[in-house]
């Protein structure tokens, strides 16, 4: 479920086909205000805060999902 979620903000936020398959630094589209935005709709999605920290740590859609489901716990 959760998993369904962040799929589909990555495709929201990063106009992506394949949001499972990207990673930060090889998606033209990926810049610095997507990724706040990326954050914000995180954030705002599941009702939590993320961290700056954790907020850099999100480069793909493998650590967004590990962050997020740690932050749900």
């Amino acid at each position: 479920m959760i998993e369904l979620i962040i799929e589909k903000i990555f495709v929201k936020v990063l106009a992506v086909d394949a949001p499972r398959a990207i990673n930060k630094i090889d998606c033209e589209e990926w810049d610095s205000l997507k990724h706040i935005e990326l954050i914000l709709e995180l954030e705002d999605e599941f009702d939590l805060e993320i961290s700056d920290n954790a907020a850099l740590k999100i480069t793909d859609f493998n650590s967004c999902l590990e962050i997020i489901s740690g932050l749900r716990q």
